[in-house]
């Protein structure tokens, strides 16, 4: 095949844009094969190239519908040396106070690379700080991306998520982050009216 000929490179990948989580590409699969279009579904194993911190999602939706799964580990997940150093000079660059308080938004995109990040959070006390409600001035606030980290999160770490971006991409991020702030504003108003209403 001369260069040129056949598919192009971004024919190859498909399912981009439908999945974002492991039950999406896992049902994405499913569809694939079993769509009448595509072919049947394939005699050997598809590879599955994972980390070393990988759930079984997607095993687990390909043997249900007898799709032939094998995992091969090509990486493994390490904190970086410098988050402690790094979260510190961040930290320092925020000024705060309780009389000029501010909301902190931290982004954690797995639960592999969430579990090192809120033990350094923790570590400093930040954590505790959600519960105190910036009383002190700091308002930590937490971003996750896809509902797998947001699981984790929650039920492993026991920490509140306060935003869910539905996508891995900025903006769909940004739009969880705003409409957070927006139930957040809309949930004052009420509290406001209420307390009108109480005094009259």
């Amino acid at each position: 095949m001369t260069q040129g000929e056949g598919l192009q490179t971004n024919q190859l990948v498909i399912g981009a844009k439908e999945t974002g989580s492991g039950e999406k590409l896992g049902q994405f699969v499913v569809d694939h094969f079993q769509s009448t279009d595509a072919s049947p579904a394939p005699k050997l194993p598809l590879l599955y190239l994972v980390g070393d911190k990988s759930r079984d999602t997607i095993r687990r939706i390909l043997k249900e519908a007898e799709i032939p799964l094998e995992n091969l580990q090509v990486y493994e997940t390490h904190p970086s040396p410098t988050l402690e150093s790094s979260l510190d000079s961040f930290l320092t660059t925020l000024k705060y106070s309780p009389a000029t308080p501010i909301i902190c938004w931290f982004t954690l995109f797995s639960p592999s690379g969430s579990k090192p990040c809120l033990d350094a959070l923790r570590n400093r006390g930040l954590i505790d700080s959600i519960e105190r409600k910036g009383k002190n001035g700091l308002e930590i606030r937490f971003a996750v991306i896809g509902p797998t980290t947001r699981e984790y999160v929650e039920v492993d770490e026991g920490v509140t998520v306060h935003a869910d971006a539905k996508s891995p991409d900025p903006k769909a991020l940004v739009r969880a982050i705003e409409e957070f702030h927006q139930a957040l504003s809309v949930e004052k108003e009420i509290e406001l009216s209420s307390l009108a209403s109480a005094i009259e």
